[in-house]
Parts: structure tokens; C-alpha cells; sequence
């Protein structure tokens, strides 16, 4: 008798919920759908992170990959040394994702192909940059400027102490660390006396490499490793070459992470003691 009684209640209450429901149809059929919320449009000004190749050479056309935050949506690179002829245009923009374990604010997710002409009559080693948009301008960006001959590029293969690659002191090389666990081994003539400075400019430029430099005699043996400086993850290796000899220094990024992007200069100069 109890069950019959439950599906009574239940009968009647669903034969009420079905005539107010009935009731309010047409109301809820008449009322319109709400309007979708409208689009937040990005107004923050563009970011420069990193301006590979690291650096440029007077008197030439170069092309630079400018990445950094909201790349993609700026109209000018401006010089901000307005007395100088150096000349930009903007070749494509697009995204661009960060590599695998680096930070998007660290070395931006968007890019810019821009072409740079420097003239022959450059006075200076560095250009000082902007980045403007239709929501405003970035804050200024340093690219170094090398004289003409002394900018050398890598070259591969140079990952082994008996492929070292040769080079002139005094020029600046510019280098990239392109995998992880990527080695470069330059090579040099030294004098027993001589002051060697080998320095590294990464991380004050944008670059997300963690440098490290150790300095290796012909016989293989270690004589110095020089990591992070005093205010940068940038490594400067200094000592007193202890005869002459035939002596190589390893570059590689400290944490073994490496991509397109994990661009560095070294230049390498020696003095008398």
C-alpha cells in the first residue's frame, strides 16, 4: 500500500512540474540568447628579448631575427640615435615559440625578420633600438656593432679538442650552442707571460646561454674554467699563460641546453704581463 501511495506522489508531481513548465515555454522560448562577451584586444607595447645573430658588421645588409613579446604586431624599428644612417625594414612577423625548458618572457614567443643596413662610416660598437606598435614603443635594445674583419663566424664541425677550430686573436666570434650538449673548441697560438681574457657576451644581450669557458693546454690538460661573472651568467676566463704552446678554449652552455636561438660572442685578446 505504501508504494502504491509513493507513485501517487510521484504521478501528480510530475503532472504539476510538466503544466508550470508548460507555462513558462513561451516566455523562455521569446527570450533571446545573451550577447557572447566582446574580444579583449592585447594593448601592450612590443618587447625585445633577442636579437640573433648577436651582432653586426659596418658596411653591410644584414638580416636580424628580432624576437621578443607582441613582435608580431609592430610597424617600425627605429634607431635611437636619430643622427645615424643606419636603415631598417621589417622583411616578416610572425609567432614563435619559445625552445623546449626556456621561459617566453625570457626570450619572447613572437618575431620579426628585419633587414639593418649599417654604412662604412659607422662610428661606434653598438646601436640602441626601439620597437613600436599601435599600443607604443619598447623599451631600448643594445646590438653590439663589430668593425669590419674582426666579426668571425663558427665553424662546424668544432665540438672536440682535435677540431678545434683556429682563430685570430682580437676578432670577435660569433658562435651558437644550436643542441643540447653542443661543444665549440677554438684554437690559438700563446706566449709563456702573456695576460689571456677570453670573455663571453650572452646573457647581456638576450641570449638564454649560460656560458662556460675552460682553457686547455696541447697535452689536454685543464688549466682554468671560468663560469658565471660578477653580475651575469656571461663567463670571463683571465690567467697567465704558463709557456708557449699551442692552447684551446671550450665553449659550452653550463646547463647542456642548446637551440637556434642559445647565440654568443667570444672574443679572446691577450696582453703582455
Amino acid at each position: 500500500m505504501k508504494t502504491i501511495t509513493n507513485t501517487i506522489r510521484l504521478s501528480v508531481t510530475a503532472i504539476l512540474c510538466s503544466q508550470i513548465m508548460g507555462h513558462f515555454s513561451p516566455a523562455l522560448a521569446d527570450e533571446k540568447p545573451m550577447p557572447a562577451p566582446p574580444a579583449i584586444k592585447m594593448t601592450v607595447p612590443p618587447a625585445i628579448a633577442l636579437a640573433p645573430p648577436s651582432a653586426s658588421a659596418m658596411e653591410t645588409t644584414k638580416v636580424l631575427i628580432i624576437r621578443g613579446l607582441q613582435m608580431d604586431q609592430i610597424t617600425g624599428i627605429t634607431c635611437t640615435e636619430n643622427a645615424l644612417p643606419v636603415s631598417f625594414s621589417i622583411v616578416k612577423k610572425e609567432k614563435s615559440a619559445p625552445p623546449d625548458k626556456v621561459e617566453a618572457n625570457d626570450v619572447g614567443d613572437t618575431q620579426a625578420e628585419v633587414s639593418l643596413s649599417i654604412p662604412a662610416d659607422f662610428v661606434g660598437d653598438s646601436l640602441t633600438i626601439t620597437a613600436s606598435s599601435e599600443h607604443g614603443t619598447s623599451e631600448h635594445f643594445t646590438i653590439p656593432v663589430i668593425s669590419e674583419g674582426l666579426l668571425v663566424a663558427e665553424s662546424e664541425p668544432n665540438d672536440g679538442l682535435r677540431k678545434a677550430q683556429p682563430i685570430r686573436l682580437g676578432t670577435t666570434i660569433q658562435g651558437l650552442i644550436s643542441q643540447p650538449k653542443d661543444v665549440d673548441v677554438y684554437e690559438f697560438q700563446g706566449t709563456a707571460g702573456q695576460i689571456l681574457l677570453a670573455e663571453v657576451t650572452a646573457d647581456r644581450i638576450g641570449s638564454p646561454c649560460d656560458s662556460q669557458l675552460t682553457l686547455f693546454d696541447s697535452a689536454g690538460q685543464i688549466l682554468k674554467i671560468a663560469d658565471d661573472s660578477a653580475e651575469t651568467s656571461d663567463a670571463i676566463l683571465k690567467v697567465t699563460l704558463p709557456r708557449d704552446d699551442t692552447y684551446r678554449i671550450v665553449m659550452l652552455e653550463a646547463t647542456d641546453r642548446g637551440s637556434s636561438i642559445c647565440t654568443y660572442l667570444l672574443r679572446v685578446t691577450m696582453t703582455p704581463q
